[in-house]
């Protein structure tokens, strides 16, 4: 009864460096350490071939020992869990591999002599290890049968045969494993302990070839391989048993090494050819198959037919690979490292060998003891004869051939020996002969090997070049599109700056039409001023005339009373005498007489005293007003004063600015001009031309706004001086001047700028060509042009603002002033007419009063007369004329009365109607107002770009046209060994990418700039007006 694995499973073969310390020779020689480890255990070796080297080379493994590591942890680590593979019934494979003298042999046997010490290697150790589990493990039911062969020169040997001259094997396909092999008439010794195996080891030991060279005082020259086959006995559930077999391989491969370096000379040459031609068929066993190849040249050498089962077959490999840290080894030891590395791949199936039965193990038995018997009973039937007839036959067949074969042989040795001798000495030559080839070979492969560097570094540096090129085409590409995108941007703001100074032009038109209109009005105040005045004047002197008027009648009136009162007392002393009887009567008629005539002159009195009030009353309102109306005037002097001072302030703050402005453009174009300078060596001189010419012009602009400025300034001063000297005359000249002085700096600054923007399309016409080769500056000299440009213009608008806003200003203190008069003069009007009324009632009230006072006078005459006819019958012929006299007295001052009454009364008209022909003047003659023209620009929008998309950053173009556009490819030119990459270049920005961020860029400039506001705001909402 047989079992199998029935699914293997595949599994790298495992790959250990060893790295042994350095021997005294290399530390003689001062080589110094260029592998190393991490430590005494690790995964990794480091390779530096100068110390002075940053950088290393490093390989992975699955186990690296240091040259601290010792023999038994070297063993711990890698055989242990082999030997238990074993015992489970797999074959596994332990071989070192690596250059001559790195330890090899030292690691797989060690000192044999001490096999418990601690230079024991990996085969004592093993057995040791090995006897001493099955022992604890399977009670003694266990046989462990050893093999030890050597390969030397392609040649077979048993180092366990107890002949001398050691018998040459044979191999053989085994027919029932495919894959392995079989080695005929090899032995196999049965042992029971460790100790019987390191003797028989020892003996095979001594028997390999060995050899002392430059490299390795004790170099194996033969290939050893030490097999170990395990028989345990197992039983089944079923109570049969089985025999559970395991085999391990311990092969110790002979050193690769370099005849130069060795020192090598004819049969060790040979040797060395050889181990060389077996390991490195090796060599490409391993490549094959870790390239999946299809053939596997296992027999190119009976060394890698013998591994053919450990290597890709059905074997548990593993692979130590013995290298040296010394500097002097390097190359040797990369060697053996990437073998190992690739080695690292090779996949294996491992398969537990077949159980094999009791029963079929004794069938087994029986037939070669049968077989054993056979020979013996022939051997003693007869004499001299210890074979079978068919061992016999067989035997004489096989020395006939023999003999056949010597003949055979010893002829072609003779001929071959003749070969060899002359393939010795061609050999030798030939070996002579690679030796130089090999130190040529060297000096110019190291020679290739720096030009391949340095062609590789041209080839890597060009492709960079024209990377770089082609990323400067696109780059280029980019700014030619926005330099396209700026010009005609730039035609549309010219254009819409020449529809606003139209629209200036047409302002500035209305101004002069108010600046008339306003002039016309200071003319009709200042007639109606000088009317009023004059009016006041009049009355004044009127009112004068009337109250000395008045004062002469009462005068004469009381030289008349007193002239009457004489006579009547110097009648009344001649009549005294003749009238004593009525004395008492007449007394108290006459003392109630002059009571009531006293009482009259004194109304009369009072009464030319409330006209002589009323007179100054109305000459004191005059005075009052008219002071009132030269507090007016002199506030209205005040305000327009501080007005033009404000004015020539703010002109003072805006030519600063300009001035700034100005400088800051000529200042820009400076740094312009150096860059260009750098940038555009070939085109230099043109561009100092043009570039001069510009700095000329511009200097010379800002002469000529200076100068025109200054001339400004005291212009404005004298028009300042002269209008407080005379507000009402050169009103309207100072603001004319103003307006005309403006249009001029306008004019001047407008001519100026187109001239320097032509001057400037001049220049960049002439230089387009350039312009592509330093588009990045161009376009930061056209964004700081645009942007000066833009606050120069800015800041023209902004002083034609600010002086449209002082004549707003100045009318509305006009306006004022008209309000003012207006209101002072018809506050006169009601003031003249309530005291001409006052003047009418009051002479009425004194007419009445007179007239009454006249009538009760005559009354009481007329009474007294009638009282004293009678009494005076007597004396009428003698007072006859006194009386007539007094009579004609009282008729003279009745009518000097009514005169005066008279005089009053037309007083009063011609005042009623001076004051009216005022009003009449006044509501007839209208102030001018201004009339519709039709052509002054109404409000409307300026539609123009605001903004601009400027070319993106570098970084931006490359990163988008490496991400979009296609890689330059090299194309293949049979002329050149270079080519030129070809690159597609980004899309071209459209003209709604180029607007969508208008309302982006407004806000920018809004937050950047204070004025931001009311700039926009004018250019949304455009030109207002329509009159």
């Amino acid at each position: 009864m047989t079992m199998l694995n029935q699914n293997p499973q595949e599994t790298n073969i495992n790959v250990v460096v060893r790295v042994r310390p350095r021997n005294p020779k290399e530390i003689k020689e001062n080589s110094p350490v260029a592998v190393t480890t991490n430590g005494k255990k690790g995964k990794e070796v480091h390779i530096k071939a100068h110390a002075a080297d940053l950088n290393s080379r490093t390989y992975t493994f699955d186990k690296v020992f240091g040259p601290e590591a010792d023999q038994n942890t070297v063993f711990d680590d890698v055989v242990v869990p082999i030997l238990d593979e074993v015992r489970l019934g797999y074959n596994c494979t332990i071989f070192a591999y690596g250059q001559t003298g790195t330890g090899k042999t030292y690691t797989m046997e060690g000192d044999l002599d001490t096999a418990r010490g601690e230079h024991a290697g990996i085969i004592p150790r093993t057995l040791y290890s090995l006897f001493d589990t099955l022992e604890s493990e399977t009670a003694g039911e266990y046989s462990v049968r050893v093999s030890y062969i050597e390969l030397y020169n392609e040649e077979l040997k048993d180092l366990l045969s107890p002949d001398e001259d050691l018998r040459k094997l044979k191999l053989f396909e085994d027919a029932n494993k495919r894959g392995s092999v079989v080695v005929q008439g090899m032995e196999e010794v049965m042992v029971n302990n460790a100790a019987d195996v390191i003797s028989i080891l020892q003996k095979g030991s001594n028997k390999r070839q060995i050899a002392s060279t430059k490299m390795n005082e004790t170099s194996s020259r033969s290939h050893g391989i030490f097999s170990i086959t395990v028989h345990i006995k197992e039983v089944t559930t079923d109570g049969e048993d089985l025999l559970k077999v395991g085999k391990l391989n311990l092969v110790d491969l002979a050193g690769s090494e370099n005849i130069g370096r060795s020192g090598a000379k004819e049969k060790r040459a040979v040797e060395a050819g050889m181990i060389n031609q077996s390991l490195l068929t090796l060599g490409r066993v391993i490549n094959a198959l870790v390239d999946r190849s299809p053939h596997i040249p296992y027999r190119e050498s009976k060394l890698t037919r013998l591994l053919q089962d450990s290597l890709g077959g059905r074997t548990k490999t593993c692979i130590i690979a013995a290298v040296s840290p010394a500097k002097c080894n390097l190359e040797e030891s990369l060697s053996t490292l990437d073998y190992a590395y690739r080695a690292k791949n090779i996949r294996n199936k491992p398969e537990i060998n077949q159980r094999m039965t009791k029963k079929a193990l004794m069938k087994e038995y029986v037939a070669e003891i049968a077989q054993l018997k056979r020979d013996l009973a022939a051997t003693r039937e007869k004499n001299g004869i210890f074979l079978s007839q068919e061992t016999f036959e067989t035997l004489s067949n096989e020395n006939q051939s023999g003999k056949d074969r010597q003949d055979e042989l010893t002829k072609d040795v003779a001929a071959k020996e003749e070969q060899i001798k002359s393939l010795q000495e061609k050999f030798q030559a030939n070996m002579e002969l690679l030796l130089n080839v090999n130190e040529k070979l060297d000096v110019a492969m190291a020679a290739l090997e720096k030009k391949n560097r340095e062609f590789e570094g041209a080839v890597e540096e060009l492709r960079r070049a024209e990377q770089g090129l082609v990323e400067q085409k696109v780059l280029t590409s980019a700014h030619a599109h926005t330099e396209k995108q700026l010009n005609t941007m730039a035609g549309n703001l010219v254009s819409t700056l020449r529809n606003s100074l139209s629209d200036m032009n047409g302002l500035y038109e209305k101004l002069d039409r108010k600046s008339a209109i306003q002039l016309e009005n200071t003319g009709i105040f200042n007639h109606f001023q000088n009317t009023l005045l004059q009016s006041m004047s009049q009355l004044e002197s009127q009112i004068s005339t009337f109250g000395a008027s008045a004062h002469g009648l009462m005068s004469k009136l009381n030289e008349d009373l007193a002239s009457v009162s004489q006579k009547q007392l110097d009648e009344k002393a001649s009549i005294e005498s003749e009238f004593s009887s009525q004395l008492q009567t007449f007394n108290d008629t006459s003392a109630q007489l002059v009571q009531k005539l006293s009482e009259k002159d004194a109304a009369m009195a009072k009464e030319l005293e409330e006209v002589v009030g009323l007179g100054r009353l109305l000459s004191s309102t005059m005075d009052e007003k008219s002071s009132q109306s030269q507090d007016i005037h002199s506030q209205m002097f005040v305000g327009l004063k501080g007005m033009i001072t404000q004015q020539g302030t703010q002109t003072g703050q805006w030519n600063a600015s300009t001035k700034s402005e100005i400088s800051n453009m000529v200042e820009s174009l400076k740094a312009h001009v150096g860059e260009q300078m750098m940038m555009q060596h070939k085109t230099q001189k043109m561009v100092e031309e043009g570039l001069r010419a510009e700095i000329a012009a511009l200097r010379s602009q800002n002469h000529e706004l200076t100068a025109s400025l200054a001339k400004q300034r005291e212009s404005a001063t004298q028009s300042r001086d002269n209008l407080l000297m005379n507000i009402g005359q050169l009103l309207s000249t100072y603001a004319s001047e103003q307006d005309a002085a403006v249009d001029g700096i306008v004019r001047i600054s407008r001519k100026r700028t187109e001239a320097r923007i032509e001057a400037i399309q001049n220049v960049a016409g002439e230089h387009r060509s350039a312009i592509e080769d330093a588009a990045i500056v161009e376009t930061r000299f056209l964004d700081g042009l645009a942007t000066t440009s833009g606050r120069v213009v800015d800041e023209m608008n902004l002083g034609a603002k600010r002086i449209g806003e002082t004549l707003l200003n100045v009318e509305r203190h006009c306006g004022n002033m008209e309000a003012s008069v207006a209101a002072y003069t018809g506050f006169a009007r009601n003031t003249v007419k309530e005291s001409v009324k006052q003047t009418e009632e009051r002479a009425q009230r004194a007419f009445n009063r007179n007239a009454e006072h006249s009538a009760t006078f005559v009354e009481e005459i007329n009474g007294l007369h009638r009282t004293t006819t009678n009494i005076l019958a007597r004396g009428k012929e003698r007072h006859c004329g006194d009386l007539d006299e007094l009579c004609t007295n009282m008729s003279d001052w009745a009518e000097t009365t009514n005169k005066h009454i008279a005089a009053l009364e037309q007083f009063h008209r011609e005042a009623k109607e001076q004051i009216g022909q005022t009003q009449n003047e006044v509501s007839c003659k209208r102030l001018a107002e201004e009339q519709p023209t039709g052509q002054t620009p109404r409000k409307k929008p300026y539609k123009f770009p605001t903004s601009w998309r400027i070319t993106p950053s570098h970084d931006e173009i490359l990163r988008e046209y490496r991400e979009r556009g296609p890689r330059p490819q090299m194309t293949e030119d049979p002329n050149n060994p270079f080519s030129v990459p070809s690159a597609t270049y980004p899309q071209s920005i459209s003209r709604a990418e180029s607007e969508s961020s208008v309302d982006t860029m407004v806000a920018s400039e809004k937050e950047n700039d204070g004025s931001g506001d009311s700039m926009m705001k004018d250019v949304d909402e455009g030109v207002g007006g329509g009159g």
